[in-house]
């Protein structure tokens, strides 16, 4: 039976892949359970095994709905699994991981560029599968040096081997065999300085996004940016983009360490605030970066006066003053979800949504440092009943009053660069009401 039979078949393609999947997993998981050490080993070629038959899908005529019903019954079923342990070996006994679901679930929800562009997908996927398992392995082997920003430990050696394992499979999508023949370019990428320069800051910021990543999340978060990255710049990267793109990363890091230095974040906190201000300036330069930097430089430094104002050991706040990745997320990740959404589909609306949304954040952090100053009646927003000073949901007169003059200050700096204001009080209110 030759190759084209399966080329020309959507059900025989699907069992083709489905099947090559199935009995490498039972081949792994009967390996790692004869050999328990070997489970890690076991995990990271499935991993690859699933990125290589992915990557090949688009040379097989299987439809985007074909594979929507596939990657949803992947991923229940390997939700099942591990509820039940069926691939207990090859997690290593790591029932706090997700990651064999996430990946499916990553391919389900990346099977939606199929049609209008599948190298996306395929794209995405193999370079989770390759990086991820050569920042394992040569972490394991070689690395001495760790640091955590999660829950899991990473190594220095590891981020060196996945920016370097994401830039090959860059470079290999050039090669008209695999960007045409397998991925499904129309026309392979050509290989130039330009090219390799956009390699290096996506294969960088991948690195990033898998560090921050733990209990298997990058199996999630790593495809999704990778699709994201690619849509942006493949086939031919833009030069004014990269510009801007690379003077966001600079900018980003260089904010992050500063940042960290004067403990207004924590290492993780320093690292989210990197990747989110690399997209913010990439997206929108100086005019999408000022509001941010407002919120960020205004809150950071309410928060070390609240610390030293306050006489009350007790009245703990959740916001405190060196932040961490949950909180940088918390606070700018909905700002960040507008910027990306204005960088696939552009609209001036986005950036009144991404000012709203800063203006929430600064509205509630605002209300939280100033609230908290000093001792002060708290009671529930919904209930109206007494809470401890700091708890979520409690509010007070002074507390509210910062909130608002917060989501002001955000309405403020929109307005120069808003002219219409009807929007800017649109900011405004969505800043107040947010913030509560």
């Amino acid at each position: 039976m030759s190759l084209s039979f399966f080329q020309n078949s959507t059900t025989a393609a699907l069992a083709l892949l489905l099947g090559t999947i199935s009995v490498a997993a039972i081949a792994l998981e009967s390996v790692a359970k004869r050999r328990p050490a070997s489970g890690f080993a076991a995990r990271k070629a499935l991993h690859l095994v699933v990125g290589l038959v992915i990557a090949t899908m688009p040379a097989f005529p299987i439809s985007r709905e074909a594979l929507v019903v596939v990657g949803v019954v992947v991923t229940a079923t390997l939700w099942l699994a591990k509820r039940y342990r069926f691939f207990a070996s090859i997690d290593g006994g790591d029932n706090q991981s997700a990651g064999l679901p996430l990946f499916a679930f990553a391919f389900t929800l990346l099977v939606l560029f199929y049609d209008r562009a599948p190298w996306i997908m395929s794209g995405s996927i193999l370079t989770l599968a390759v990086s991820d398992a050569a920042a394992a392995v040569f972490g394991e082997r070689f690395g001495n040096r760790y640091y955590r920003l999660g829950r899991d430990k990473k190594s220095f050696v590891g981020n060196a081997a996945f920016v370097f394992s994401a830039l090959l499979v860059w470079a290999s999508f050039t090669v008209p065999s695999i960007g045409e023949g397998i991925l499904g370019f129309e026309s392979a990428p050509r290989l130039d300085a330009t090219y390799l320069a956009a390699g290096a800051l996506v294969a960088a910021t991948l690195a990033a996004v898998e560090a921050v990543s733990s209990r298997g999340f990058d199996n999630l978060t790593v495809p999704l940016a990778a699709a994201f990255l690619y849509w942006l710049t493949l086939p031919a990267p833009d030069p004014a983009f990269l510009r801007d793109y690379a003077l966001g990363a600079a900018f980003g890091v260089g904010v992050a360490l500063a940042s960290y230095r004067l403990r207004f974040l924590a290492a993780s906190g320093a690292a989210a605030t990197a990747l989110l201000a690399t997209l913010i300036y990439a997206v929108g330069g100086l005019t999408w970066t000022i509001p941010m930097i407002v919120f960020f430089v205004a809150s950071s430094a309410l928060s070390k006066i609240r610390k030293r104002a306050q006489i009350d050991e007790a009245l703990t706040s959740e916001k405190t003053g060196t932040r961490d990745l949950t909180q940088v997320f918390a606070n700018g990740g909905a700002a960040g979800a507008c910027a990306a959404g204005y960088a696939v589909a552009p609209d001036p609306l986005w950036f009144v949504a991404y000012c709203g949304a800063i203006a929430a954040a600064c509205a509630d952090t605002w209300s939280t440092e100033i609230g908290t100053m000093k001792p002060r009646r708290t009671r529930h927003f919904f209930t109206l009943k007494p809470v401890p000073q700091g708890e979520s949901g409690g509010v007070s007169a002074v507390g509210t009053l910062g909130g608002a003059a917060g989501a002001s200050a955000i309405a403020a700096t929109a307005a120069f660069f808003l002219t219409d204001i009807y929007l800017i009080f649109i900011v405004l209110i969505a800043g107040v009401f947010g913030g509560l």
